[in-house]
């Protein structure tokens, strides 16, 4: 049976670098596959010849789930997987409805990572990832990580403070990158005995 790891958390928590860390440790015992939420959004966006901008992914985003369920996102990126890996990873989790769609799919193969960090650590990461979407200011990075997290979003909207909330496990991404690597060792091994 296929293991499924899902990842949520804050914006610069570190999501990727945790997915990737997990990619290189489960590789390790079987068959791992990634699925990013964004990049089914991306090729809407590319399709329609819109800009992919942050904010046309969150707007995309809660037009798929008001429109389709709150769980469209996951099955259409569940769609595009061609086999059955022994584990499966799925980044960027941002609402219940993924995560209750997980776990009636997979049961307790499912297991859901949350990846945070220090508001004012994500904050600085911002800054220094320099991505041509992102904002400038304390105070539109703060917009931006309040829509994310699902303050003043409707119920399809990107909720990721919730699913946080109900995470199997939490990751707190403040160390050094060694650290971080034994923390994801431990996970893996976590993720095998159950």
């Amino acid at each position: 049976m296929m293991k499924v790891v899902g990842l949520t958390g804050s914006i610069c928590s570190g999501k990727t670098t945790v997915r990737k860390l997990l990619e290189k440790f489960l590789s390790q015992r079987g068959e791992c596959k990634s699925l990013v939420l964004s990049d089914v959004l991306k090729s809407i966006l590319k399709e329609r010849g819109e800009e992919i901008t942050r904010e046309n992914l969150q707007n995309l985003g809660n037009e798929l789930r008001k429109g389709e369920g709150p769980s469209a996102l996951v099955k259409l990126s569940l769609e595009n997987l061609e086999s059955s890996p022994d584990f499966l990873i799925i980044d960027g989790i941002r609402n219940l409805g993924e995560v209750e769609y997980l776990k009636e799919r997979f049961g307790k193969d499912f297991v859901l990572v949350a990846v945070d960090a220090p508001f004012e650590l994500r904050y600085r990461r911002w800054m220094e990832r320099k991505r041509s979407e992102d904002v400038s200011s304390l105070e539109e990075f703060r917009k931006v990580n309040d829509r994310d997290l699902g303050i003043e979003e409707p119920p399809w909207g990107q909720r990721v403070i919730d699913c946080m909330k109900v995470a199997d496990c939490r990751i707190v991404n403040e160390g050094s990158l060694e650290s971080l690597e034994e923390e994801i060792k431990k996970l893996v091994e976590k993720i095998l005995q159950n």
